[in-house]
Order: C-alpha cells, then sequence, then structure tokens
C-alpha cells in the first residue's frame, strides 16, 4: 500500500501545480493501467476534488462527500458548532463539482457569520452584520430555490428579534441568550468561562445572598464565586492562598439556574434555547403532506 500513496501523493501534487498554473485537471483511467495505478488515480481524484474521465464518462468521485460535509455543516449550525460549521463549509465548497452546492454552501457561510454575530456580539453591542449583508451574500445565487432565499432571510430576520429583544432586557430572551453562551462554554470544556455566564445571570436575577434568598442555589451561586476568586485574585507577598471551595461544577449550577428560573418565569428555559437556534429550509414536495408545516413561518422583515 505504501507505494499506492505515494503515487496518489505525486498525482495530487501534479493536480495542485496545474491548478495553480490556471488549468482545470481531469485524470483519466485509460485501458491497460495496472491496478495499483487505477487505485491510485481515483483516490487522487476523490482527494483533490477533481474529475475521473473512464472513455466518454466523466465522474467525480469527491461529489458525495461534499453533500455529506455541507449537510454536517447545516447540523452544528442548529447547535451552533460554528467552528465545526465553517470547517464543513470549508471542505463543501473544495469538494462541490455541482454549481448548486457550491451555492448553497456560499450561502451557509453567510448564514454561519450571522447567526455567530447573534449570538456571540456582546448584547450591549451594536451587530454590524443585519438583513442587507444577507442580501449582498446571497446576491447571485440564481440556482437555490427562491424560497430557501427567503426562509434563510426570513430565519435571520427572526433571530435578529430575538436578540433585539433581549437586548432591550426581555427576562426570557436575555435569560435563554446568556444560558446558550454558558452551554457553548460548557461544550468546549471551558468550566471557568461558563461559570462567568452563569454567574452573570444569577447576579442580573439577583438570585444569590443579595437577594435574600437561601438553600441550595444560594450555596452554589456563593461557591462558584469563590472558586472563580480564588483563580484570579493576586496574594499579597507572604500570603497563603485561602483553603480553596468544594468546587462548583458549571453543568450542576446550568441545572439550577434553569429550574429555579423556570419557575421565577413560569417558562422552559430549555426548550426555550432552541428559539435561537436556526430553522432548517424543507421543500414543499419534501414536507408531510406536500405543506410547508417544517418550515418555520415567514415574516416580512425590514431588519438591515
Amino acid at each position: 500500500m505504501g507505494a499506492i500513496d505515494e503515487r496518489m501523493a505525486a498525482i495530487q501534487r501534479e493536480v495542485e501545480r496545474r491548478r495553480f498554473a490556471g488549468d482545470d485537471p481531469e485524470l483519466a483511467l485509460k485501458p491497460r493501467l495496472a491496478q495499483a495505478e487505477i487505485v491510485a488515480l481515483t483516490l487522487a481524484a476523490e482527494r483533490a476534488g477533481t474529475a475521473l474521465t473512464i472513455g466518454e464518462v466523466r465522474y467525480h468521485p469527491g461529489a458525495d462527500l461534499a453533500e455529506a460535509a455541507l449537510n454536517e455543516a447545516v447540523a452544528a449550525l442548529r447547535t451552533w458548532g460554528f467552528g465545526a460549521a465553517r470547517a464543513r463549509l470549508d471542505e463543501a465548497a473544495r469538494r462541490a463539482v455541482e454549481p448548486l452546492t457550491q451555492q448553497r454552501a456560499t450561502l451557509f457561510k453567510a448564514l454561519t457569520r450571522h447567526v455567530s454575530a447573534i449570538i456571540y456580539v456582546p448584547l450591549h453591542e451594536k451587530l454590524r452584520l443585519g438583513l442587507a449583508e444577507l442580501d449582498e451574500a446571497s446576491r447571485g445565487l440564481d440556482l437555490l430555490p427562491p424560497a430557501e432565499i427567503v426562509h434563510y432571510r426570513d430565519e435571520i430576520d427572526r433571530l435578529l428579534a430575538l436578540r433585539e429583544a433581549a437586548a432591550e432586557g426581555d427576562p426570557f430572551l436575555a435569560a435563554v441568550w446568556t444560558l446558550i453562551r454558558a452551554q457553548l462554554a460548557i461544550n468546549a470544556g471551558q468550566d471557568e468561562a461558563a461559570l462567568l455566564w452563569l454567574l452573570r445571570l444569577a447576579a442580573a436575577r439577583r438570585l444569590g445572598p443579595e437577594g435574600g434568598g437561601a438553600g441550595y442555589l444560594v450555596e452554589l451561586i456563593e461557591r462558584a464565586r469563590a472558586q472563580l476568586l480564588t483563580t484570579i485574585a493576586p496574594l499579597a507577598e507572604g500570603e497563603a492562598a485561602p483553603a480553596a471551595p468544594e468546587a462548583v461544577r458549571s453543568r450542576e449550577l446550568f441545572n439550577a439556574i434553569v429550574a429555579r428560573l423556570g419557575v421565577d418565569l413560569g417558562r422552559d428555559l430549555t426548550q426555550g434555547l432552541s428559539r435561537f437556534a436556526l430553522t432548517e429550509y424543507v421543500p414543499t414536495d419534501l414536507a408531510p403532506n406536500g405543506d410547508q408545516t417544517l418550515v418555520a413561518p415567514r415574516r416580512a422583515g425590514k431588519r438591515g
């Protein structure tokens, strides 16, 4: 297999060299080629994202991988996995052969930028991306169904409206947005960052001792605050480090805050997280009973 790998790598380098020179190279399977050469050419075509010709037939062995990468990007974006979405979209764009797939990857790159900004830009800061920027990015995507473009434009408008309401003080939406930030930090293994977001929410809702309460949640909040202070507070020269408090797991504090706010606000915050998720477009002919029941309601947004 080492000889095949070496030959495949050599073919890939040649493809890239020809591309750099402005060529659009194809690899040909000709009669009487050695089996090892056939394998190397096929693998090189798939890895390099180039066409493989067999007589009059032109075949792209990596085309299905482009679709798979695009589907994985869409799934990652729905759960705010922006890094994974960008990586999969770059792969889809690199492997895509069909113009439709290329255009859809372009659209989702724009959607990823917008949703990422909606989630990551602090609520008190003004977004630099709006519908006007999405419209500009969508211009020229003439192979995509117009309904798909409209659907995602309305989805971004919906998410912008939710963020705007959270920034203006809607208690439920502000809590949900903050919990998403904490959830992403937990997913990334960043426990200190997650605790900071959760303590920020606890302070805003006066869930700690300053709110006059007591019990399990207040104890968790006090321990989490002490835990972070021991991490960031500098010690004076010669001062002994204080005893470290019992560690608070960010997931434990997350669940406790969600339970308490669910009671205080009378709404399910866990379900509320999904309101900030992008709803995927479903063509009419694929929706149940031929309707649009899986597609989010469309609104004529003016947010720019």
